[in-house]
């Protein structure tokens, strides 16, 4: 489901397991979670509300997507790019640790689709 360089397969892998021991249940919400509409991976300790739909399970996470943006993308080309960042500047729990989920997608539909 979330696809990754693979040299950022440990690093993700440290990152989940770390905020699962801080949080116990974690959750991954792709969605409306931030400024950049739909451009975002938000990791949160709070189960998501009826808004956001259950697409499926990673690294025994939970991983959401808003209604709204469901059609539009594929859960089989999920990627997540991961970088460092020097300030927490969101509520997304992983910039607790010093990095920040983006989520990069393939669209389901594009120009030659139309």
């Amino acid at each position: 489901m979330i696809r990754l360089k693979p040299e950022s397969e440990q690093l993700f892998d440290r990152i989940i397991n770390e905020l699962k021991q801080r949080y116990g249940s974690i959750y991954i919400i792709l969605g409306d979670t931030g400024c950049c509409g739909y451009s975002n991976v938000f990791v949160t300790n709070l189960e998501p509300d009826s808004s956001y739909e259950y697409i499926g399970d990673d690294r025994g996470v939970g991983v959401y997507v808003h209604r709204g943006f469901k059609d539009s993308i594929d859960p089989e080309e999920i990627w997540i790019k991961i970088m460092e960042v020097d300030v927490d500047d969101s509520f997304s729990l992983e910039t607790e640790l010093g990095y920040r989920f983006t989520l990069l997608y393939k669209p389901r539909f594009s120009i030659s689709d139309a």
